[in-house]
């Protein structure tokens, strides 16, 4: 099942960069370079916050990138 404007492999890589972000962010900040930081519930309750966060904003870069018809392969060229 997928959201109206996005397919389910979108949805995949939103939730996996997502992740990989958070996690990352998680490990250097909040766990001071380990996963301690795992055993806490309101790191967990953060953790889905910035998840969340983290993932519409991905999605409101994909909707204005797709509204004004940026053609994607001159942005990852230009990066």
């Amino acid at each position: 099942m997928s959201i109206g404007i996005l397919g389910a492999k979108e949805q995949i890589q939103i939730a996996v960069i997502a992740f990989v972000v958070v996690n990352l962010v998680f490990f250097i900040d909040v766990g001071y370079y380990n996963f301690y930081w795992i055993g806490n519930l309101s790191n967990w309750v953060a953790f889905g916050v910035y998840f969340v966060v983290l993932s519409i904003a991905q999605l409101g870069v994909l909707v204005i990138v797709r509204k004004l018809r940026i053609n994607l392969k001159f942005i990852y060229v230009s990066i």
